[in-house]
């Protein structure tokens, strides 16, 4: 009778659900682990109601679908566990508002392979602690009809201006029929035809550009006093970071990007801050779209993860062509201007994305990097501007070492951007770096880094650049194994001097002199082609290069070598390495060169 009575429950129960168009999912999670001890879960939004975006007025065949979403966003805050689904289509998004979604949990966005052609750069926003959310299967491409954002540009022609100072160079838009003459000359990069490659010349024309003509329907006249080498054949970007395609703010985590390939964007495609963690990116892309030939994705970074609270995981991705790096994960530094008094500093704010908060914890560095032992917490702040830059004037719990100054430096304890995996993905043909790995507790495995602009890997604290950024803290046990890097540091090795794989901790004044970046290991790798060094290495402790493979036979340069150079520290360990004998490598002493060094068993094959 009990059994019969639990099948009839059971038959009760799958008639109720098929009756309603209900999906039942059973919580479930991805496990992430690394062999270095990395560990963390991903959950899955649960899932108990499915509705197709038709049923709030989405379509493929109207002109902005932006309402309909936000309707089915806003159903789905209502009623956790919503899936909205799309029929597989073209759908155009023309908002002037973002696709927010607000403190809300257990909902998947399906694009059933569907393509979101978007006319305004209000993407998809993840705010306010939002959790378990998922998106799945769909392309994100630029309407280029309303907007241009990226273009190949050829110099058709070039000379001297009637303006004192200045000369004028006319671009052809090479994939346009015809462009406005009101065409934003933002920033360009020398590009070499024949190879597909992003090179290094250009820099930002817009600064320096006094006037736009237009000469014939799809040729501009450009007068300016750029004062640097123009290219034959150009990426052109008329936008760089104004937007992303998801920005995963304030606390958000446990979000899932499956299946999604950005395909053309304005802006950054990912822009992860404010303590948001538990984030996984599997089988999706940013790459260029084949079709319309512009060699570009996205105007800034694929992938920009700051002041975030770790756990990322990328893997089985594909990464080309953006305006910017790869992947740049890091944990912000806070410039000390000024000790104002015993309890209160004034730095400079130049975490973007992200903000101090009231009762957050903090720490200072000395101006070497060195940890000054000193920690506080928030208790008040007041915003402030000088000349034109954001400042904070941080109150804390407690009274500030007297010899705090300018120059030192402070770090939130409470947005630790680190833990992270990346592996099985494909980096190639991109501008700048592959990986700013700027953050410690990383694994970086069995990935393919093919012709990068620059360093397939960047392992950096840099606090140099002025205005711009302060980036890298507690940088520490990564584990760099099993990948292969060809062709790389293409265009970057003759004006840096940095390698491969990068890894300094950079100061005013240059480089740290204390073993800032620790606990690195690099194994079981192949280089090929190598331009510059293979591993360029400064301010490093406890870093050890086993079991690699460095080919540089097909390749004529003389700093394809490998070199560990550092200001300071020990623990240096080379071991085990194969080196294939080519024309500037013969010998050990050719392969391996600096200080601190500790050979062991390397070979250099005839």
């Amino acid at each position: 009778m009990k059994q019969l009575l639990s099948v009839i429950l059971l038959v009760a129960m799958v008639f109720s659900v098929s009756a309603c168009s209900v999906v039942v999912r059973v919580p479930r999670f991805n496990n992430v682990t690394s062999p270095n001890g990395i560990a963390f879960k991903v959950w899955y939004p649960v899932i108990s109601r499915q509705k197709n975006i038709s049923e709030f007025g989405g379509s493929s065949e109207i002109a902005d679908n932006s309402q309909a979403l936000l309707s089915a966003i806003s159903y789905a805050k209502q009623n956790p566990g919503t899936k909205i689904i799309f029929d597989k289509g073209i759908y155009y998004f023309n908002s002037s508002e973002k696709l927010l979604l607000d403190g809300i949990s257990d909902f998947e966005l399906d694009g059933g392979g569907s393509t979101f052609i978007f006319g305004t750069p209000n993407y998809f926003v993840v705010d306010n602690a939002s959790e378990r959310i998922s998106f799945k299967n769909f392309n994100v491409e630029w309407n280029f009809e309303k907007l241009r954002i990226f273009d190949l540009i050829r110099t058709v022609g070039f000379g001297a201006s009637h303006e004192e100072g200045f000369s004028y160079t006319d671009f052809e838009f090479v994939n346009a029929t015809e462009v406005p003459e009101e065409n934003n000359f933002r920033t360009i990069s020398g590009f070499n035809i024949e190879e597909k490659v992003i090179t290094n010349d250009g820099g930002n024309l817009g600064e320096f550009v006094k006037n736009v003509e237009k000469i014939s329907p799809n040729v501009l006249r450009v007068t300016h006093n750029f004062p640097y080498a123009i290219a034959e054949y150009n990426i052109l970007r008329q936008y760089v970071a104004e937007s992303q395609v998801f920005s995963l703010q304030n606390g958000s985590h446990d979000i899932t990007i499956d299946g999604i390939n950005i395909l053309s964007a304005l802006g950054y495609g990912f822009l992860i801050n404010s303590k948001c963690y538990a984030i996984q990116f599997i089988n999706s892309s940013i790459k260029d779209n084949p079709e319309n030939n512009l060699f570009m994705s996205t105007t800034a970074d694929g992938m920009h993860i700051a002041d975030a609270r770790g756990q990322i995981f990328v893997d089985n991705c594909e990464f080309s062509y953006m305006g910017d790096d790869c992947i740049n994960i890091h944990q912000s530094m806070y410039e000390v201007h000024e000790r104002v008094d015993n309890n209160k500093i004034l730095v400079r704010n130049t975490a973007w994305y992200s903000a101090i908060t009231i009762g957050e914890q903090i720490e200072l560095y000395k101006p070497t990097l060195e940890k000054s032992g000193f920690t506080a917490t928030v208790t008040g702040i007041e915003n402030k501007n000088i000349n034109n830059y954001p400042y904070l004037v941080l109150t804390l719990d407690n009274v500030l070492p007297a010899e705090v100054a300018n120059y030192w430096f402070m770090a939130s304890l409470s947005a630790k951007t680190n833990t992270y995996v990346f592996t099985n993905n494909y980096f190639h043909e991109h501008r700048a770096r592959s990986i700013l790995a700027e953050a410690g507790n990383g694994y970086i495995a069995n990935n393919i880094f093919y012709k990068s602009n620059s360093s397939a890997i960047w392992i950096t604290g840099d606090m140099f650049w002025g205005n711009l950024w302060r980036e890298g803290v507690d940088i520490q046990n990564i584990v760099i194994e099993n990948n292969v890097f060809e062709s790389c540091n293409r265009y970057n090795y003759a004006t840096w001097k940095n390698g491969v794989i990068y890894a300094d901790a950079l100061i005013r004044g240059g480089t740290t002199k204390i073993p800032y970046i620790k606990n690195i290991i690099i194994k079981d790798n192949i280089f090929k082609n190598t331009y510059g060094l293979a591993i360029n290495a400064f301010s490093i402790y406890d870093f050890s290069f086993l079991k690699n493979t460095i080919d540089n036979r097909e390749i004529e340069n003389p700093d394809s070598d490998f070199g560990v150079f550092s200001g300071s520290g020990n623990n240096i360990l080379v071991s085990d390495n194969t080196w294939f004998s080519s024309k500037y490598i013969r010998s050990e002493t050719d392969a391996i060169r600096g200080r601190f060094i500790k050979k062991e068993n390397n070979v250099v094959l005839p």
